[in-house]
């Protein structure tokens, strides 16, 4: 019996599989101006591309994308600042470029295939205007960052005090976020860290620990068992 019961609890350990939920806080800023949004985006790690580009609808059925949360604030357009959350959103893409980034320290700057990761003015272009695979613009070259919503609908999020009918920021390119619907202000990002630049620990879901609770509890029939077959 001691030994079914050890097997069980080696088949369930080397099957059991630790979620790593990464956070990154994100900054778009409007050059010149004033509108910035501010955030942060969590993604579970190990499902995450690196290198690679991945596409998430919302919800995303692939458990990749988490948890994303947007504030919008010194926007000139009345229904472009405010607090926006997952479900204001129907989409994120999010892509590395061709070579692995170092997600311990800031994503802007990083080096990849084309331009360092977070530039947006060549559009994954190389300074000839070609990728590397020769073609035009291609979100998979010089990496991608960017939030999709309908443009047709609005958000009940909460602006202050008043509870309006607000514009989510939208992707308006590579790296850019446009704010307060169509003339509104550009955003580009400007950082894109994981806080403390301290990548997240492996912590169990509910279900792996009820999981490990049943284990705990089949070697404890176990030492049982073996204990009166002793006796």
């Amino acid at each position: 019996m001691l030994k079914k019961t050890t097997f069980v609890l080696l088949f369930i350990f080397t099957n059991l599989s630790i979620a790593a939920p990464l956070r990154f806080d994100f900054l778009f800023e409007q050059n010149g101006g004033t509108a910035q949004a501010t955030g942060y985006i969590v993604f579970e790690s190990t499902l995450l591309p690196n290198p690679g580009f991945g596409s998430y609808n919302i919800p995303d059925n692939t458990g990749t994308l988490l948890d994303l949360y947007v504030v919008v604030s010194g926007s000139s357009s009345a229904n472009g600042n405010g607090i926006f959350t997952l479900n204001d959103f129907v989409g994120v893409e999010f892509s590395t470029g061709q070579l692995a980034l170092d997600f311990s320290n800031e994503l802007v700057g990083q080096p990849t295939d084309t331009d360092p990761w977070g530039t947006p003015s060549n559009n994954g272009k190389s300074n000839n205007g070609k990728n590397k695979a020769g073609d035009e613009f291609n979100p998979f070259f010089g990496g991608q960052f960017t939030l999709f919503t309908n443009q047709n609908t609005k958000s009940d999020s909460i602006n202050g005090s008043i509870k309006g009918r607000l514009t989510p920021p939208f992707a308006a390119g590579q790296y850019t976020l446009r704010v307060g619907g169509a003339g509104g202000e550009l955003m580009q990002i400007s950082s894109f860290i994981v806080p403390q630049a301290v990548v997240a620990q492996p912590i169990p879901t509910l279900n792996q620990l009820s999981v490990l609770l049943i284990a705990l509890t089949l070697l404890v029939m176990g030492l049982f068992t073996f204990k009166s077959i002793k006796q």
